[in-house]
């Protein structure tokens, strides 16, 4: 599942890119980020599952990674 790291409660909350798998929304709202996440899960279609979500091998990651650049 795509997750958004945005700042907490303002728009000026600043949100680090600490993960590969992570998107960074630094200057979003909640709700702004809401919207844009479905927009582009509508766009681009679902991440990659992995087989095993709670240890995905180090191939299904890159995987997930290449599809969250985009």
């Amino acid at each position: 599942m795509p997750v958004v790291r945005i700042g907490r409660g303002n728009t000026g909350g600043m949100a680090y890119r600490t993960d590969p798998t992570f998107i960074v929304g630094n200057n979003l709202t909640a709700t702004k980020t809401r919207l844009l996440l479905t927009a582009a899960l509508l766009m681009y279609g679902a991440l990659p599952p992995a087989a095993d979500p709670f240890r995905p091998t180090y191939a299904e990651r890159a995987v997930t990674e290449q599809a969250v650049a985009r």
